[in-house]
């Protein structure tokens, strides 16, 4: 699960770093930065998708171009670069995986609990043709010293350039895994665009984009997929079900949206409590009778 997200020199945001759980809800005012928060996930996903494609390529979305490096650099500026890392939990610690963009030549890392960093120095279009040799030392893993080759974005152990005893089959298997979590959570990163229903009565077939965001695109992908509509209708009707007419007013019950998010009612409560003052007055209310 990525547990923090780190965006520097991102548009608008110089630096900032933001600890992320099972339920985040960005607030602020227009143009203060929420969009390029989910635009710098995204941006990352881009690159572990694909990164064997031009810089300005990686940092266009599917569903929006930003523009190029010049544009998308903080300030414009040119000479800095941008920043963008996720923190990932493993079995044994967090580890850090990030990129650093830079006009000319950019840097892959990963980093463990403290201030050592695995780099890799790159240029895109990177076909992933470079490789950097390290010790699970480098990354405050206890016990683990197996070498390993990291190319930005898969491993491979190589137990014979160790200067240890050779590592049992599974310990190898096991030292894999777990570098590849960093990775597979970027590439888990989605984004479901908010829809209010469909303005159209009808709709003709529209070619599908890498990422659907638009109602015609929605409406051709149901008439395709008769599974994912049948899908829609039962989860539609879950949700409807749980609204409940309340003193006039449509709500829902914590516990039923609780379970909707995947959480206990009791974490869901505190959260709201919280950060009550992001949320509207009548966000919530407590019945006592």
């Amino acid at each position: 699960m990525i547990t923090k997200l780190f965006i520097e020199n991102y548009r608008s945001i110089q630096k900032a770093e933001l600890p992320l759980g099972k339920i985040n809800i960005l607030t602020g005012a227009n143009n203060s930065g929420k969009s390029s928060v989910l635009y710098a996930a995204l941006t990352l996903k881009s690159l572990v998708s694909n990164p064997n494609r031009s810089l300005d390529a990686i940092l266009t979305l599917p569903f929006i171009n930003l523009g190029g490096f010049k544009e998308i650099v903080h300030l414009k500026n040119e000479e800095i670069k941008i920043n963008l890392a996720v923190q990932v939990d493993t079995p044994k610690i967090p580890i850090n995986y990030g990129v650093n963009f830079g006009k000319d030549e950019s840097l892959l890392y990963l980093s463990g609990t403290d201030s050592n960093r695995i780099e890799l120095n790159i240029v895109f279009p990177y076909p992933t043709n470079k490789t950097v040799l390290f010790s699970f030392d480098d990354l405050n893993f206890k016990n683990k010293a197996t070498n390993t080759i990291w190319n930005g974005f898969q491993t491979e152990s190589a137990a014979s350039h160790s200067n240890n005893s050779v590592k049992t089959h599974d310990e190898l298997l096991e030292v894999d895994s777990i570098l590849s979590i960093p990775n597979s959570a970027v590439n888990s990163i989605d984004f479901t665009p908010a829809q209010r229903g469909f303005t159209k009565p009808f709709f003709g077939a529209v070619p599908l984009q890498a990422q659907i965001t638009t109602e015609d695109e929605i409406a051709t992908l149901l008439a395709l997929d008769r599974d994912l509509e049948s899908k829609v209708s039962f989860y539609f009707e879950k949700i409807v079900d749980k609204i409940h007419l309340v003193r006039g007013q449509k709500v829902m019950l914590d516990r039923d949206l609780a379970e909707l998010y995947g959480v206990e009612t009791r974490a869901l409560k505190q959260a709201v409590r919280r950060n009550i003052d992001r949320f509207p007055e009548d966000f919530m209310f407590e019945m006592s009778k």
